[in-house]
């Protein structure tokens, strides 16, 4: 038995007889307005193998209770209210597929017991107020295609075993306070094409061997670099930046950059188009001598 409400200016609490909808197998309340506080007596629903309660008005912590749905292959909560601390018990949601809890204000540090979470394929907890470290376990979640991880307040280095996960097509950890170089698991990733917006906010370091990436796209946001010549490049944006000596740019917006004074021999054959987002003449195309 599956019940879809989503989108139906829904209001008010969760009734706490939800839990006796024990043979429900997907829940969809998206999108409503519904209040308060995730009741415990979810944890009778049993039978769950989705639930989406996104786009709500939901506040307080997430239920230690909702964890004993063994069964959940999809938990959706995002952009609600909610806040506290993740449950350390999260792990028992061994079942699970996608968590998106994006968009709340959760804190604290993010617990090591995901690692129990083998079969995820898609983890979201941007926009939180999430602090600490990356813990290692994320990087045991080795069928990870999405990890996002943006605007927060994670601090410290990005662990070097996340390279493990190689079948990542999207890492986002932009907006946090991660430091030091890139690791090097990201020179020897050649086969997939993954899309790392590393907007580190106080990063400043040497990017060495990208060229040996297939990326789709590279983006460094108010960064200072030094890196080697990147061949294998599509697109490259050094926007908000006082780039000189190496803009090594192929599709490249460079909004507010400034002192480009010398250019790379074996890079500048192959820059294809210089766009200023700041310009009326966005996308003109750089004539090279």
């Amino acid at each position: 038995m599956n019940l879809y409400l989503q989108d139906n200016n829904l209001n008010g609490p969760l009734p706490t007889d939800i839990g006796e909808l024990s043979k429900l197998w997907e829940l969809n309340l998206g999108s409503n307005q519904i209040s308060g506080a995730i009741p415990s007596s979810i944890s009778g629903l049993v039978s769950l193998k989705t639930l989406h309660l996104c786009r709500n008005l939901l506040v307080g912590r997430i239920p230690d209770s909702l964890t004993s749905l063994g069964n959940l292959t999809r938990l959706v909560l995002e952009h609600n209210n909610l806040s506290g601390q993740l449950p350390t018990e999260i792990g028992r949601l061994t079942s699970l597929l996608w968590l998106q809890l994006s968009h709340n204000r959760f804190c604290g540090g993010i617990p090591d017991s995901v690692r129990s979470l083998e079969r995820l394929r898609t983890l979201d907890l941007s926009h939180n107020q999430l602090s600490g470290e990356i813990p290692p376990g994320i990087c045991m979640l080795s069928r990870l295609i999405r990890l996002q991880l943006n605007n927060n307040s994670l601090g410290g280095p990005m662990h070097p075993d996340i390279g493990a996960l190689t079948k990542l097509e999207l890492l986002d950890l932009s907006g946090n306070h991660l430091e030091g170089d890139l690791p090097d698991c990201f020179r020897t990733r050649s086969a997939n094409k993954v899309m790392i917006p590393l907007r580190w906010e106080r990063h400043a370091g040497h990017v060495q061997s990208l060229h040996q990436q297939a990326l789709d796209e590279l983006n460094f946001y108010r960064k200072l670099l030094q890196m080697d010549p990147l061949t294998s490049m599509d697109a490259f944006e050094l926007s908000s930046n006082n780039t000189v000596d190496e803009p090594a740019l192929c599709l490249a917006p460079i909004n507010r950059s400034a002192a480009f004074e010398t250019m790379p021999p074996e890079i500048l054959d192959r820059i294809v188009q210089f766009v200023d987002s700041d310009s009326p003449s966005c996308g003109q195309t750089c004539i090279c001598p």
